[in-house]
């Protein structure tokens, strides 16, 4: 798993809770199993529209999402997805990938 785009996925995914995230906690984890490597950034009070960016299937015209948008791309590109679930720790982006 040494494609570079995964570092761009984890940095977007960084950078967008660091910019709009209001100072709130960011919880990562990284788990692996059977062939697949599930990243998660979770954050509180992340709205709804976030989840609607991660679903675009084309950049935005006015390039609010973007980063989010790239996420979703890149994931694609290497034969993963992204989802989100929300709990109790906030909105959780997770991003699964196959583990080559």
């Amino acid at each position: 798993m040494g494609d570079a785009r995964v570092q761009r996925i984890l940095t977007n995914l960084l950078e967008n809770a660091h910019r709009h995230g209001a100072g709130r906690p960011v919880e990562v984890a990284a788990d692996v199993r059977e062939g697949w490597v599930q990243l998660v950034v979770t954050q509180p009070g992340v709205p709804d529209r976030v989840v609607e960016h991660l679903q675009a299937r084309r950049p935005p015209g006015d390039l609010t999402g973007l980063g989010l948008w790239s996420v979703q791309r890149q994931a694609r590109e290497l034969g993963g997805r992204v989802t989100c679930r929300r709990g109790p720790a906030g909105l959780g982006v997770v991003v699964d990938l196959p583990d080559r």
